[in-house]
């Protein structure tokens, strides 16, 4: 008797239940389909939120990563309602599930700085001012200097000339076209602190 083969195209593994191998059968009962490798995005449509939202947390000792998609900022993307109100961010979401805050007007706090963080001890509520002073306490907040700063007159190249040459600031002001203040700031390392 003649002994079945898969009837995946170019399987010859034989076959163990409808008209399968073992190998095609077993994608077929995890992923839904004998060629899928992985799950099919579409796997957790019908799910409840706080479901689709444990599937994509990684629960460590400290901070709950956001093992899913991720927004330019590196904060996680999670589509997910409680109540009436949608939420867009998984932090977010994770804070008013835990809390039941609904943050109307409020933003989250990371106390860890680590935007894919969810835990909701590491998160908390505060304002606008409240997120930008807890930014600057922290040094993240990045002043731009030299160049890069919207004031700037010289170039980094001309400071530094301007640093080394010993003449009257009067004169030097004139030879770049700037008021004298503008070089005794310089001089004075009141701006271009940044250079050595």
């Amino acid at each position: 008797m003649d002994e079945k083969v898969c009837c995946v195209k170019e399987c010859d593994l034989p076959v163990l239940a409808l008209g399968l191998c073992n190998k095609h059968w077993r994608r077929t009962k995890k992923f839904g389909s004998p060629m899928a490798v992985k799950r099919h995005s579409g796997s957790n449509r019908g799910l409840p939120a706080e479901d689709r939202f444990w599937k994509g947390v990684i629960k460590t000792d400290g901070c709950w990563v956001w093992k899913l998609g991720k927004d330019k900022d590196g904060y996680g993307v999670f589509k997910g309602m409680i109540g009436t109100t949608t939420f867009k961010r998984a932090h977010r979401y994770s804070y008013a599930l835990h809390t039941g805050d609904l943050l109307v007007g409020a933003q989250v706090l990371h106390s860890c700085d680590n935007p894919r963080c969810v835990n909701p001890n590491h998160l908390s509520s505060g304002t606008s001012a409240d997120n930008m002073r807890d930014k600057v306490q922290k040094g993240r907040q990045r002043t731009p200097e030299g160049e890069d700063h919207g004031k700037a007159i010289l170039t980094e190249r001309q400071a530094r000339r301007i640093l080394k040459d010993p003449r009257p600031y009067t004169e030097i002001a004139s030879e770049y076209n700037v008021a004298a203040s503008t070089i005794g700031s310089l001089k004075q390392r009141v701006s271009w602190k940044n250079l050595n």
